[in-house]
């Protein structure tokens, strides 16, 4: 492979690498958000101090992921 090519093919495949650092990067960080969404939603639904329909709270609950059949 000649100088150029191969000078050509490392710029690709640095600037893939540095994509892939920046997508895993902001995965890990939606991530995070998306647990922390959960943990709200699920300290919401299970403050007896605010009144709600079981629905709504039964629906809280399930956008937490934590439908355990918990007993209130």
């Amino acid at each position: 492979m000649n100088r150029m090519a191969q000078q050509a093919l490392s710029t690709s495949v640095d600037a893939n690498r540095q994509r892939l650092m920046k997508a895993f990067s902001e995965l890990v960080t939606a991530e995070r958000r998306y647990e922390e969404l959960r943990n709200a939603l699920w300290e919401l639904a299970t403050d007896d101090r605010i009144v709600m329909s079981d629905y709504l709270r039964d629906t809280l609950i399930q956008l937490a992921g934590k439908d355990d059949g918990m007993e209130r």
